[in-house]
């Protein structure tokens, strides 16, 4: 980093939401290595946060720096509003979502609220204690959604835009990017965990793949993002060409010096030791088959190696944007997963 563009962070204060997950916690490290005159991390996790506050205890660079953990559900607006009332926060690095597709797909009713309504409050105290800096952490899944996650994220970075439209003087930025390697739930730890275990792996597809990105990376460009400050911009990460997950289980297997068989079945099958199955599952609920970062192609450089600057067009967000927020609250709780996924591709 420059250190003439980071005198950006020089004595001011940061918050970080879901400083516990994976994405928030590296973040919150790096974020600590600038000079910031107070850190609040937050997270709804107790384990998590607890986690994140002995990774920092024991880092002696970190010794002298003012933290503060708080422990929140980010959809109480009063408490959060207490956080901004007691402190005066210039950048606000969102990352709190629920990011996991199976278990969205499965819980689609608390996770659209979680997801919507805590950016939505977010948003909401940004506006009103005037915190300059908001940058949102979303997803390559945003993109043409097929599933609950994707739309509750492609929300989320439609909420930004419209408060970035209201408030000229204010920043609201998009970071998007797609899968980080060691990040809950992503596949290099799960198949790790696999082989170590005896245990098959899983595959949805042989023709499946992903963007994969390492969490340092992926949490400096997020850093970089909001150093270069176009309100309302979507920055998108080079992640380079997608990978095939096949390809990266077969790979795993051979370095951990085992070979491999690939099944078109989950049926009970004679295991060989020296042996690892590969078992194509097919595609679950929600799941695509290729993801994207953009939905053109019309990708600008920055100043920033592999950070990318998206000039595509949305769909206008509409004066009803608000109150079509405030009905989609009501009907979260009412109505059926067919008619509330109908109402949100009619909201993007």
């Amino acid at each position: 980093f420059d250190l003439k563009i980071t005198n950006n962070f020089s004595k001011k204060e940061v918050l970080v939401t879901g400083a516990g997950g994976s994405i928030g916690s590296e973040l919150a490290c790096k974020l600590l290595e600038f000079n910031f005159s107070k850190y609040i991390f937050v997270d709804a996790s107790e384990i998590a946060l607890h986690n994140l506050r002995e990774k920092i205890k024991y880092n002696p660079k970190f010794k002298k720096k003012n933290i503060k953990f708080k422990l929140l559900n980010l959809l109480d607006y009063e408490l959060l509003e207490n956080i901004f009332k007691n402190n005066k926060i210039s950048y606000i690095y969102h990352a709190a979502a629920y990011k996991h597709v199976n278990f969205v797909e499965s819980n689609f009713r608390y996770s659209l609220k979680n997801n919507i309504y805590i950016t939505k409050n977010i948003c909401l105290l940004a506006k009103r204690f005037k915190v300059p800096n908001n940058i949102l952490i979303s997803t390559d899944k945003a993109v043409k959604p097929k599933n609950i996650m994707g739309l509750s994220k492609r929300i989320c970075e439609q909420i930004f835009r419209n408060f970035s439209k209201k408030n000229k003087n204010l920043n609201f930025i998009i970071t998007r990017f797609g899968n980080v390697i060691g990040s809950s739930g992503s596949v290099l730890p799960i198949f790790r965990n696999c082989i170590e275990n005896n245990l098959p792996l899983n595959v949805t597809n042989k023709k499946t793949t992903r963007y994969i990105m390492t969490i340092d990376e992926a949490c400096s460009l997020v850093i970089k993002s909001s150093l270069v400050g176009e309100t309302g911009s979507i920055y998108v990460f080079n992640m380079g060409k997608p990978r095939n997950i096949l390809e990266i289980a077969k790979l795993f297997i051979n370095m951990y010096g085992f070979k491999y068989k690939v099944f078109n079945t989950k049926k009970f099958i004679k295991r060989d030791k020296d042996i690892i199955p590969i078992f194509i599952t097919g595609l679950q609920k929600g799941e695509k088959l290729h993801e994207e970062l953009a939905h053109h192609k019309d990708l600008l450089p920055t100043k920033f190696d592999k950070l990318l600057i998206s000039k595509e067009m949305f769909l206008n967000i509409d004066s009803d944007f608000e109150f079509k927020l405030d009905y989609l609250n009501k009907i979260i709780k009412l109505k059926s997963e067919k008619t509330i996924t109908k109402f949100l591709k009619k909201m993007i």
